[in-house]
């Protein structure tokens, strides 16, 4: 059996910088509401009635409301909204009045996102998830129509598929 070649035993030796390029910067933990896949608002605009969510930075929102989905921001919010809900109440039955404080700033805070999806929604923004949906239910129900032999169901089906292809490229067009 031949033999296998030696490792070389020594290790490069690391400068501080060379560390600091090979490690990826890690986020700020100390805000619970910061996290990859939701980046916190540098600045937020004059107009909007916010509160803050943390002293430290009192501009920090859980949703990029102006670029998301206005129904995955719709959603996102609902479901901060229960945390901050629950949030509220174990600080009412703990007696931990920063608790309750901080659970009412982020129920506050994601009722006023809902109803700023909701205005998008309304002003007809275009959202990928519910022309998605659209397709898929198009799809479906042309299916059935099929199977049933229903050629007018089909051809709803048909139209609300296409109208559903519609709204995603509005959604995934625009700026």
């Amino acid at each position: 059996m031949p033999e296998l070649p030696n490792a070389k035993t020594e290790t490069p030796l690391l400068t501080p910088s060379d560390i600091a390029t090979q490690q990826p910067s890690t986020p700020d933990l100390s805000n619970p509401y910061a996290y990859a896949g939701n980046p916190i608002k540098a600045t937020l605009s004059t107009e909007q009635d916010t509160i803050p969510l943390d002293k430290e930075n009192p501009d920090a929102s859980f949703n990029n409301s102006n670029t998301s989905d206005p129904e995955v921001l719709k959603l996102k919010s609902s479901i901060w909204k229960k945390a901050g809900q629950l949030q509220s109440a174990i600080g009412s039955l703990t007696g931990l009045e920063s608790w309750e404080t901080s659970g009412k700033k982020t129920e506050q805070e994601a009722e006023r996102e809902i109803k700023e999806a909701e205005d998008r929604l309304n002003q007809g923004e275009a959202s990928r998830v519910h022309g998605e949906y659209e397709r898929l239910m198009g799809y479906v129900s042309y299916a059935i129509g099929h199977v049933a032999g229903d050629q007018e169901m089909q051809s709803k089906a048909s139209e609300r598929t296409e109208h559903g292809a519609a709204e995603v490229d509005r959604s995934t067009n625009k700026q």
